[in-house]
């Protein structure tokens, strides 16, 4: 039940600012790209105001974890704050507050600040991915999960892959870009 008639408009704007907040998020994940010089650029150090901070190293888990973390809590319409960014990594890794806290979550958020993967929301405590941070971060997840790692967890040698009667025209694009990789495996020492 209603208890003001003023509350509905108020409340039809604020699942509007949620809705638009949620469909650019998602507009900006759709059509993600990572550019090789700012990927190069990553870890190296950056200032953020006054104080020289730490690159971003996307090796790590725990960079992993934070930037899964901005992507969840990229359609938060008022932003999201060091200790959500916090709860949510922990819930990701179930670590204890001890392992990530509020702390770490904000030295973390701070090298992206550093990166401009995110921003202040206005004069706040409270962030919010950028549209720029929004497709590096979700391109490089797309790349990690859905590319890197199904190649990198084949089979290198081609006689126990097994034998598809029919394969389907992704699975051909596939095949030959494993044929491919594993070219390059060999080029590098990396494969048998």
């Amino acid at each position: 039940m209603w208890s003001l008639p003023g509350e509905v408009p108020r409340m039809v704007q604020r699942l509007k600012t949620i809705l638009e907040r949620f469909l650019e998020s998602l507009s900006c994940m759709d059509r993600c790209f990572v550019s090789g010089m700012n990927f190069e650029d990553l870890p190296e150090p950056t200032t953020v105001g006054a104080v020289t901070v730490a690159g971003i190293d996307f090796n790590r888990a725990r960079t992993w974890q934070a930037a899964r973390a901005v992507l969840a809590l990229a359609v938060s319409p008022n932003g999201f704050t060091a200790s959500q960014m916090a709860d949510h990594v922990r819930r990701q890794t179930s670590s204890s507050p001890q392992d990530y806290g509020p702390r770490q979550a904000a030295y973390d958020l701070k090298k992206f600040r550093g990166k401009k993967l995110v921003q202040p929301v206005g004069k706040s405590r409270r962030y919010e991915a950028s549209p720029y941070g929004l497709r590096m971060v979700s391109g490089l997840m797309l790349l990690r999960e859905k590319v890197l790692g199904p190649l990198l967890n084949t089979e290198l040698s081609p006689e126990t892959s097994p034998e598809v009667s029919h394969p389907s025209e992704s699975n051909q694009h596939f095949e030959v870009i494993r044929q491919h990789m594993q070219c390059v495996f060999r080029q590098l020492g990396l494969a048998a």
